[in-house]
């Protein structure tokens, strides 16, 4: 009786582990796929306007984040503070990769790299008489929680590592 039982109770343990192992590369593919909807809308390339319904399935109600051209705090506003940032460029292109996600429960710390490619507005390009974009080179830092309606980022942050070209007027980026 005792060997069945010993058997019972490592069955139940291995599917406990196996359950916490699904859950976790759940939780990771489900960041990983906010994290991709975040970047492929602010290249507008799904036709999502910044409004707040964009907002609201991106971000928490107290999102903090710290970008070169400025910071932004909480969910009022957010939509704007975005299309300001974009809306100096004509186009942009964001590649991300090398997700790094630790999750620890209900929240999770990450870091993406990113390339972004920005071509400058027409009159800036005829103003300074070069065509050329401005290219960054960064990474995203920060952490995002579990909310009912799913995972959102709180909490964003990014490092400019280089850069080639010219930044857009009034935009101080250090590498």
């Amino acid at each position: 009786m005792s060997s069945v039982t010993d058997e019972i109770t490592m069955l139940r343990d291995e599917i406990a582990t196996m359950r916490d192992q699904l859950r976790l590369l759940s939780d990771r593919a489900e960041i990983g796929d906010l994290l991709d909807r975040y970047i492929i809308s602010v290249d507008g390339l799904d036709e999502v306007r910044f409004d707040a319904a964009w907002a609201r399935s991106i971000f928490t109600d107290g999102v903090v984040l710290e970008f070169p051209p400025g910071n932004h705090e909480g969910m009022e506003g957010i939509g704007e503070f975005h299309a300001e940032v974009m809306n100096r460029f004509e186009k942009t292109w964001h590649l991300s990769s090398n997700h790094l996600i630790e999750v620890h429960g209900d929240r999770a710390t990450v870091r993406m790299t990113l390339t972004a490619t920005h071509v400058h507005l027409a009159r800036t390009r005829l103003q300074r008489g070069d065509d050329s974009p401005f290219v960054v080179g960064d990474y995203f830092n920060g952490e995002v929680v579990r909310t009912p309606e799913g995972w959102r980022i709180r909490r964003m942050k990014l490092n400019v590592v280089w850069t080639l070209g010219k930044p857009p007027v009034g935009v101080d980026v250090e590498a």
